[in-house]
């Protein structure tokens, strides 16, 4: 049975990660520069980020909720354990998913694979802050 009875500090303190993480993936300081040529558009040809922000931010409380679900289900409670369920869930859910869409959809593979980097290493800190704290 799922225990949806979980540490909400823990949970917001993991989507603030999350999304401190997204904001340096795709800056300049890491991949951004890889990314925005990739896609093929400068930086100005984006326009506004408050409407994908606002998706980000409830992207980030409902994957932090759902994998602290997960871990106080499973009666995880530790560093580790939380990152290696992160890492079982990435692998299971999101590489999975991915991995076909750019399969049959022929996507930019290296959009892709950006995307791909940045969630496993989400979906480690996530588990890991959460393991910690739930």
């Amino acid at each position: 049975m799922l225990d949806f009875d979980v540490n909400w500090l823990a949970v917001i303190s993991a989507a603030v990660a999350d999304m401190i993480l997204g904001s340096l993936w795709y800056s300049p300081v890491l991949f951004g520069k890889q990314w925005m040529k990739a896609i093929g558009k400068k930086p100005e040809e984006l326009g506004s980020p408050t409407n994908a922000m606002i998706v980000a931010t409830i992207v980030s409380l409902i994957f932090a909720f759902v994998l602290a679900v997960v871990l106080v289900s499973l009666q995880v409670t530790t560093l580790v354990g939380g990152a290696g369920v992160g890492l079982l869930l990435w692998f299971g859910f999101v590489l999975t998913n991915v991995a076909l869409g750019l399969a049959f959809e022929g996507g930019n593979r290296t959009v892709g694979g950006l995307f791909l980097s940045y969630r496993l290493v989400a979906f480690l800190l996530a588990g890991a802050i959460l393991g910690l704290w739930l």
